[in-house]
């Protein structure tokens, strides 16, 4: 997106293998290609800011370990995040990862207009997004799973808001 000045990503992993392997098999992936010269910085530093050839800038900082208890640093140690992927495994097989407490805790890194965006169709995800005083809705559907749930910090943000008669039904 070009009306984009400054991109920050802020990702929370326990190591950085992921981004190894990326490097190591970039023929694999050709999206990634024009991007590439990146991977090196963001696997020897924990933050870069890297100023693309139109101005723009993007910003990448990585948070080393446990996700749960990362996020849990007081709010103001991360820039606050307007877009949260929360790409998780589903909460049947991690349920640790989808407990009220970690949503409290991730609640006091959104901005004011932040959504959160997962590909769990989880009535118990849905329900935790709930109780921690986020809008939840439905967000598109993915592969062959059913739709996938956008969370946010303002309703009229959601296109496909749960009914009310969901919410009810706890």
């Amino acid at each position: 997106n070009l009306n984009i000045n400054k991109l920050t990503v802020v990702s929370f992993d326990l190591e950085k293998e992921g981004l190894i392997a990326l490097q190591e098999n970039l023929a694999l992936f050709p999206y990634v290609k024009e991007f590439s010269e990146l991977l090196p910085l963001c696997i020897s530093q924990n933050k870069i800011l890297y100023q693309l050839p139109d101005g723009r800038l993007f910003e990448w900082i990585f948070v080393q370990g446990n996700f749960c208890e990362t996020i849990a640093f007081p709010a103001g140690t991360y820039p606050l995040a307007n877009v949260v992927c929360y790409d998780f495994f589903s909460p049947a097989s991690h349920p640790h990862l989808w407990t009220l407490q970690v949503f409290l805790n991730l609640k006091a890194h959104l901005a004011v207009d932040s959504k959160i965006i997962t590909y769990s169709s989880a009535t118990c995800a849905r329900a935790v997004m709930f109780a921690s005083g986020l809008f939840v809705g439905f967000g598109p559907i993915s592969g062959k799973k059913s739709k996938s749930t956008i969370a946010t910090t303002i309703f009229f943000e959601l296109q496909e808001p749960l009914s009310l008669d969901w919410r009810n039904t706890f």
